[in-house]
């Protein structure tokens, strides 16, 4: 990329994929032994699907820019945030609770979930 698109594209681009992956380390960060951690790991690893759309857009603007890069390195970039779009939509539609709860155990984290927002 040249210098001079470097602030323009490239930083944004590079903070975007460092997103990306702090997002997916936060979504593991939750195990979903409760609801409130199931519903954070699909939020952090819809972040993330966000994020590696975003990529795709970006590169999609550095194409379009008509800047000097290499398409087939381009190609190859934009194969892999597809299939890392399709892994993180497949855990986010598999995360699920995890761990036998009595229905008096999700009645005492649902009460504990409306205290915790309520006071927010």
């Amino acid at each position: 990329m040249p210098k001079s698109c470097r602030f323009l594209i490239g930083v944004p681009t590079a903070e975007t994929a460092r997103s990306m992956v702090a997002n997916i380390n936060r979504a593991y960060h939750f195990y979903p032994s409760s609801s409130f951690n199931v519903l954070e790991r699909r939020r952090y690893l819809t972040l993330a699907i966000a994020d590696c759309e975003q990529l795709l857009l970006d590169m999609q603007c550095m194409k379009d820019a008509g800047l000097p890069i290499n398409v087939n390195r381009l190609e190859n970039l934009i194969k892999m945030a597809d299939a890392e779009i399709g892994k993180l939509q497949s855990k986010r539609k598999n995360t699920r609770l995890i761990g036998k709860q009595t229905v008096e155990d999700r009645i005492r984290d649902a009460e504990a979930e409306i205290e915790r927002l309520s006071s927010v």
